[in-house]
């Protein structure tokens, strides 16, 4: 009978290089097909570097900067009032509308994810 010891994962943030021991509460992401040291990031920490990526276009793509794997992103469920219809108050709550959809945006922004890349399946 021989004893194999499987060594503890290792986690070390690429983007504040901190370590499980550091934070034991973040929440940990392994976006793309890195391996090794670059393979694992704190959600909290690749949502900032997204963010600054992006420049204010949530819509805009972001790859890896290692492996160019694009980040699977996930929004939630955006969820809008009807459209106000014409007449005469249809400007004063067009622009009330506007508003309100800017300061959904934001919300949906600070809520979303960045899911862990789907492992390749064993053949």
């Amino acid at each position: 009978l021989s004893l194999v010891l499987i060594p503890p994962v290792f986690r070390s943030c690429w983007v504040c290089f901190a370590t499980d021991e550091d934070d034991r509460t973040a929440e940990w992401v392994r976006p793309c097909r890195c391996r090794g040291s670059t393979k694992w990031v704190h959600q909290s920490c690749l949502q900032r570097w997204v963010d600054e990526k992006q420049r204010g276009n949530s819509t805009a793509r972001v790859a890896c900067p290692q492996c160019n794997a694009e980040y699977l992103i996930v929004f939630p469920k955006l969820v809008l009032p009807p459209p106000p219809q014409g007449g005469i108050a249809f400007v004063a709550i067009k622009g009330a509308f506007k508003v309100y959809f800017k300061q959904q945006q934001y919300q949906r922004q600070a809520h979303r994810k960045i899911l862990d890349f789907p492992e390749p399946e064993e053949a």
